[in-house]
């Protein structure tokens, strides 16, 4: 076993303590910057991830030390199979994708330490940004805070041992375990806004190439993660205390599910995570990991059918605000599960059935104004295959009825709240979803859309988004759909 800390900078060198009462209203007794010390090193994200001896990096700044040092338990992951899982999320870990106060050293130091120790680094450390950033002089900070980051780096951070994934890690899709990020502050309305762009047509003369684009479902069918998963399951109590049987099982499963989707599942596989599930809730997190794969494999009898029925849906219709998951991460995989049940007809058709399509569409629309990114990508990306498989597989006359609930509920939630979402990600997939309603749909979704004034929220957004934003060129497309 291994000992584990947590190494507590403060940014700011005391500043934060002497100031923040005068600026926020409330006392911060620090900027914090963390490093997780563990097997010799300490593991930190500085523009990419980087490890180090302790020592070493209080020297290459300057003496610069921890205010405290956080004991934060003992692992039995051996230092391989940490290797192995830094080098899977350092795609997400990179200069490009660090934010001081959404995507930082923080959020890193907590994915390590739940991928040790099964529990994160504490809270008031992860809160810190978005208690700042609620707080009516919260803004006034940043700048300075920067100003302090830039110091601490020392210019260049990738200069110091950086952490490079191997070659051969590709991700489909982003990781859906990505870090947690604050709720970005709510954009200011411009009264009137100018008239949306006209979208570019295709070589075709389609003029909703994007919106045409998008026409399979959202799946994550990355597998990289598998092995550890299984080897972390196995040297926990969950599996301990296995019987043989089902210790073939989960064996067959790993084999099945590193294999591809063409794999035959093991006999067995649902009933076995079930009963994990229910008597190792620690294990949550791992078991979603594994049920996010399994989900793409298509029943192969009745008898798996049923078994497959009976594990999935308590787990998905119990996603919401008040669902019973232990962590973010653990309900970003059951989103991101759940997503991938649209990858086979069988699943498709069981997501649509209506006691377990009206819950998981409330969920989804729910975690869209979740507080971590991640979770906002997941539930989106379900909003999305939700919507495709309702519109494709209804009317086939664009106008003819009423607009089914479901479809009605998922059209007005993607758009509301709009202009808040600072995820690139997040907005795209909303847009998508919309898009598809109102391709569907156009007269109601027009008639609807205008009479909860929600139609400005698009076009705003359009002029709010930056120019490279995939979100900002879909937007274009929808505000054209409801002039149209």
């Amino acid at each position: 076993m291994a000992k584990v800390q947590l190494a507590l900078y403060d940014l700011s060198r005391g500043l934060a303590r002497s100031m923040s009462m005068a600026l926020l209203g409330r006392q911060v007794d620090g900027i914090w910057h963390t490093g997780v010390i563990v097997y010799g090193k300490e593991y930190f994200f500085s523009g990419g991830i980087q490890a180090m001896k302790h020592e070493d990096f209080c020297a290459m700044h300057g003496g610069f030390r921890p205010e405290q040092y956080i004991d934060l338990g003992k692992t039995q992951i051996p230092e391989d199979l940490l290797q192995d899982f830094l080098r899977e999320i350092s795609p997400r870990f990179t200069a490009m994708t660090y934010n001081l106060f959404r995507h930082n050293c923080n959020n890193f130091s907590d994915e390590v330490s739940r991928f040790l120790l099964d529990r994160g680094i504490p809270e008031y450390i992860i809160n810190l940004p978005n208690e700042v950033l609620q707080t009516p002089m919260g803004r006034m900070m940043v700048p300075m805070v920067e100003q302090m980051t830039t110091e601490l780096h020392g210019g260049d951070p990738l200069a110091h041992a950086p952490f490079q994934p191997p070659a051969s890690v590709v991700h489909a899709t982003p990781a859906p375990t990505a870090a947690p990020a604050a709720p970005a502050p709510a954009a200011t309305p411009v009264a009137p806004p100018p008239p949306a762009a006209v979208p570019q047509r295709d070589a075709s003369g389609n003029i909703y190439p994007l919106l045409s684009k998008h026409t399979k479902p959202l799946l994550s069918p990355d597998t990289s993660v598998i092995t550890t998963v299984v080897k972390r399951l196995e040297g926990s109590d969950a599996v301990h205390h296995m019987s043989p049987g089902d210790k073939e099982v989960l064996k067959a499963l790993s084999t099945a599910l590193t294999a591809g989707s063409t794999a035959s599942l093991p006999a067995g596989a649902y009933g076995l995570l079930a009963r994990l599930r229910a008597a190792h809730q620690e294990s949550e997190f791992k078991l979603m990991c594994l049920l996010r794969v399994m989900a793409l494999h298509a029943p192969e009898s009745l008898e798996q059918a049923q078994e497959q029925r009976k594990c999935v849906v308590p787990i998905f219709t119990s996603m919401g605000q008040d669902g019973p998951f232990r962590s973010a991460q653990g309900l970003a995989m059951a989103l991101c599960a759940a997503a991938n049940m649209f990858g086979t007809p069988a699943g498709a058709a069981l997501m649509v059935e209506a006691d377990v399509m009206a819950p998981c569409v409330d969920a989804a629309l729910q975690h869209l104004h979740h507080a971590r990114a991640d979770v906002r990508q997941l539930a989106s990306a379900l909003v999305f295959n939700f919507a495709l498989q309702l519109t494709t597989n209804g009317s086939s006359s664009a106008d003819s009825g009423d607009m089914p609930d479901e479809i009605t509920q998922i059209l007005l939630g993607c758009l509301e709240g709009l202009l808040d979402e600072s995820d690139d990600l997040t907005a795209e997939r909303r847009l998508m979803a919309a898009g598809c309603v109102m391709r569907k749909y156009k007269t109601h979704c027009t008639e609807l859309v205008e009479g909860c004034e929600l139609g400005h929220h698009v076009t705003q957004f359009v002029h709010a988004s930056p120019a490279n934003s995939q979100a900002k060129h879909l937007a274009v497309e929808v505000a054209h759909l409801l002039q149209a």
